[in-house]
């Protein structure tokens, strides 16, 4: 299994003896510049969020509604490291500031190209993600999540510490669901002290120049011990190429069916399917999904099969175009769905990662067939017994 580890870089070691990454030459550089700057007065976790469209018309996305009081307001870039370079202690607001690299400052990242990890497993060498500046005061934290993509990570300035868990630790954790703008990302009012703490995480406190590779599919939690920048480069990762192909494969499921014949019949063949293929348990695969939209608040997240029925009135009343098959054509075609699928989860070796990946599909599937605030309900009417 491939597991994060330190790399040994004479790149990443000249980048901080030029003294181009401290902040008080970054704030001279930047100085005139705006940058999106994060800022809390209360928490020092911060999280990005992903913006995401609805999918159809009958679909949508789940509200961003957490409560973090995070503020995102432009600040001179000169200032912000003027400040990054006076805080020797954990001071409010706490500051945040990720982007990709500038024209500017990539010219100060020569052979950045050297330090990613080509993953031997790819047919080719995908072209590297272009790398990205990550700033904060002491204390600024990202909650715990995991990339789909490698992560090579370098720090450049100050103290950054990473605490590392291996992909099967997932499936007890609450993440936000993927019709959420935080999907991949541990809930932010999850108490995660127990995995954080346990003999199983792997810790890694980073000082300048050095470099830790964390693996696709890795948890990872990140706390700047002091005030901190960092580069990271993504590279690509068999698994995210296996995941895609997964994703890609055509289920029997059809939006305009009766509802009763979804949660009969549809929904617990894909259950079934998904758990068959990935060889997963079903009903731990059903509760992780259930957990992520129970957990997250959303307002509709009910678990009465009463809660459902609204959703046929998002549907055409005609089925005349979308004949309902048979439990046996249905059974029969969803065994075709698990042939097709099962060798595609057997190049997936982790099985941690595995199941992540099952999570996903069986999500995306029923998100297809019921609005995306019913995921929940709708899965917890399918579950095994």
């Amino acid at each position: 299994m491939v597991v994060p580890r330190l790399l040994q870089c004479a790149t990443a070691r000249q980048w901080v003896e030029c003294q181009r990454w401290t902040p008080k030459h970054l704030s001279s550089c930047l100085a005139g510049q705006l940058l999106t700057v994060k800022s809390n007065a209360r928490s020092p976790l911060f999280m990005y969020s992903e913006h995401l469209a609805p999918r159809t018309r009958r679909q949508r996305v789940l509200q961003d509604n957490v409560n973090d009081a995070t503020d995102m307001h432009e600040m001179d870039g000169g200032r912000f490291f003027e400040r990054l370079g006076a805080s020797r202690l954990s001071t409010q607001p706490h500051l945040y500031y990720t982007a990709p690299l500038s024209r500017e400052l990539l010219a100060s990242l020569n052979g950045w190209e050297t330090v990613t990890h080509h993953d031997g497993r790819l047919p080719v060498d995908a072209p590297p993600c272009q790398p990205s500046l990550w700033a904060g005061t002491p204390g600024a934290t990202t909650q715990l999540h995991y990339d789909v993509l490698h992560n090579t990570f370098v720090q450049l300035h100050g103290t950054k510490r990473f605490t590392c868990l291996a992909p099967s630790h997932a499936e007890g954790i609450s993440f936000y669901p993927d019709t959420h703008p935080r999907a991949r990302k541990a809930q932010t009012h999850i108490n995660l002290q127990n995995q954080l703490t346990s003999k199983e995480a792997l810790r890694f406190d980073l000082h300048p120049g050095d470099v830790l590779f964390v693996p696709a599919f890795w948890l990872h939690h990140v706390e700047a011990v002091s005030s901190s920048v960092s580069v990271n480069v993504f590279s690509e990762a068999h698994e995210r190429l296996v995941a895609a192909q997964v994703f890609g494969q055509p289920a029997p499921l059809d939006p305009e069916w009766p509802t009763d014949f979804l949660l009969e019949h549809a929904i617990p063949g894909a259950v079934d399917t998904v758990a068959q293929a990935a060889g997963v348990p079903a009903e731990a695969l059903v509760e992780h999904i259930i957990r992520r939209y129970r957990d997250c608040g959303e307002p509709r997240h009910g678990t009465d099969t009463a809660d459902i029925e609204p959703s046929r009135r998002v549907r055409r009343r005609s089925h005349a175009a979308n004949p309902v098959p048979l439990a046996e054509e249905l059974g029969l075609a969803w065994s075709e769905t698990r042939e097709n699928l099962q060798p595609l989860f057997a190049n997936l070796i982790d099985p941690g990662v595995a199941f992540l990946v099952a999570a996903h599909l069986l999500e995306l599937w029923v998100s297809k067939v019921v609005p995306v605030n019913l995921v929940g309900a709708t899965l917890n009417h399918a579950k095994p017994s």
